[in-house]
């Protein structure tokens, strides 16, 4: 690894790097970005499966590749109508399911020496539990951006209120929700409820030394936080 280089891992890249995640590419040539998708659908791209645990696993493959993962749809959040006006069942109604295989973050980091300071998780509703299967890899991290809902929209998953706690415990701080989605509950309704969002998390600067604290200050920075690190 060259002196002052940011590692950074996108996990569910077939969607492509969007804002917020985009942000980090300001490092240009003081990063290395390694992405991974459960199903890729172009080169680049590794295919994994991340989890909480290694093993066999069902996928759910529904309408739309951006509506599948290891979680099924919340059967209950289907008649929800999203942003964009069109029911989560346009989106989200199951097609078919496989069995697939998993892997744990820290596995896969002590296989290969990669262990990243950035994060950026994109996995229908799985975010927690690759989080939970990564209690080394989260030792370096400086920064994760992981999308989080309010609502459960899939079963079984786990709310931006767990994830705060969760990474909060860890020694992360809550910065900013980009890009939030506000849907209607039910079709009949005339009020839209925060559903969907991409959080950003930057790891407290407390007792970092030196060339992590810049580490730290270089990513905060590419998020327009340029004084989180004195």
């Amino acid at each position: 690894m060259k002196t002052g280089e940011v590692i950074g891992f996108f996990i569910g890249a077939s969607g492509g790097v969007d804002q917020p995640t985009a942000a980090i590419k300001r490092l240009e040539d003081k990063l290395l970005l390694k992405s991974f998708d459960a199903k890729p659908d172009q080169d680049g791209i590794a295919p994994i499966c991340f989890w909480s645990s290694e093993g066999q696993h069902p996928f759910y493959h529904n309408r739309t590749r951006s509506s599948s993962g290891l979680l099924p749809a919340n059967p209950a959040a289907l008649d929800c109508l999203q942003e964009n006006g069109l029911p989560w069942s346009s989106e989200a109604t199951l097609i078919e399911t496989e069995i697939v295989q998993t892997r744990t973050l820290d596995s896969y980091c002590q296989e290969t020496g990669l262990w990243p300071h950035f994060l950026s998780m994109d996995i229908q509703g799985a975010e927690y539990e690759v989080l939970i299967g990564a209690p080394r890899a989260l030792q370096p991290l400086l920064a994760i951006v992981t999308e989080v809902e309010f609502r459960q929209i899939y079963l079984g998953q786990k709310l931006f209120t767990d994830i705060d706690r969760f990474l909060s415990g860890m020694g992360f701080q809550f910065m900013q929700l980009y890009v939030p989605q506000y849907w209607r509950l039910h079709p009949a309704d005339s009020q839209k409820v925060l559903t969907v969002g991409e959080a950003l998390y930057l790891s407290r600067p407390d007792n970092l030394d030196g060339p992590t604290r810049e580490k730290l200050a270089d990513i905060a920075r590419c998020f327009g936080f340029q004084g989180y690190v004195h």
